[in-house]
């Protein structure tokens, strides 16, 4: 095994990490405290958990084997526990079918970073497993990062960024920049390596989410302006329309059923009426 010896610094970055780490494993609690009401996990994907417990079971044996350290032994094992205890959970209120195939597909993930860091390190000289052991945590690893890309292109697609853990993608920001640094400061490029494309990755996430927060939020407002201009124009023209019956209706009534009484006409927006008096210079009957 690789000697653990580390600077402060180096101890310092990989515990911050750590405690990143344990929120963004904790990500999945509210989801499961939602199964566990509903009693039935069967609408939901359980294959983050999945991907969880395989990035988790390579990096725990890579700790082991390569990186023996009591920082990263809490950030793997945590890991790589919580997403048995999330398999669990969904395994337990699937349907038959689904847990018949969920379960050997989570045995066979969670045995195999043991399986294949065992046979690597019996087989070959130490620092050849390392370094292959070391690159297939780090392939694996960065498929992790590239999940929610699939999210995120629907969410372009739809302007709507419900489907998008933003949250997550935060702290997988955080997370990955600290435990750049950390690999850094370890002088360890399989530490570095992935978590530096993670870092640029999670920081594209942030930004084409408030990208798609602007657009909707743009289109929202344009949405309201055209709302309340159709309907401006829509109640002037009533007022208008109103108005003009209601002068059609007055000058109808005067003109039918008044005498001595000129019909109102509406002249620069007022009604007015004209009393008619006999003229006292003209006879009141013909001659």
């Amino acid at each position: 095994m690789a000697s653990a010896e580390q600077s402060p610094a180096a101890s310092v970055m990989s515990a911050v990490g750590v405690a990143i780490n344990f929120v963004v494993f904790a990500g999945e609690v509210p989801l499961m405290r939602k199964l566990i009401k509903e009693r039935d996990s069967s609408k939901y994907s359980y294959w983050s958990a999945l991907s969880l417990l395989l990035v988790t079971s390579l990096w725990s044996n890579y700790t082991m084997y390569v990186r023996p350290t009591v920082q990263l032994f809490l950030a793997n094992f945590s890991g790589f526990f919580a997403a048995i205890g999330y398999v669990i959970v969904y395994a337990w209120f699937h349907t038959p079918a689904g847990r018949r195939r969920l379960v050997p597909i989570a045995v066979g993930l969670g045995l195999f970073g043991y399986l294949y860091f065992g046979v690597l390190f019996l087989a070959l000289p130490f620092d050849v497993a390392a370094s292959i052991g070391g690159v297939t945590t780090v392939a694996v690893n960065l498929s992790f990062f590239a999940a929610p890309m699939r999210q995120l292109v629907v969410a372009v697609r739809e302007l709507d960024t419900s489907r998008v853990p933003v949250a997550l993608s935060v702290l997988q920001f955080v997370g990955a920049c600290v435990w750049t640094v950390a690999g850094t400061l370890l002088h360890d490029d399989f530490i570095l390596t992935p978590n530096a494309i993670g870092a640029v990755m999670a920081g594209v996430q942030i930004l084409v989410i408030i990208y798609i927060r602007w657009k909707a939020r743009a289109a929202g407002a344009h949405k309201e302006l055209d709302e309340g201009e159709g309907s401006g124009s829509s109640g002037s023209g009533a007022a208008a329309a109103a108005a003009g019956a209601a002068a059609t209706a007055e000058l109808s009534h005067d003109s039918s059923g008044a005498t001595g009484t000129a019909p109102t006409l509406p002249f620069a927006g007022e009604l007015h009426t004209v009393e008619l008096t006999p003229s006292a210079d003209l006879p009141a009957t013909a001659p």
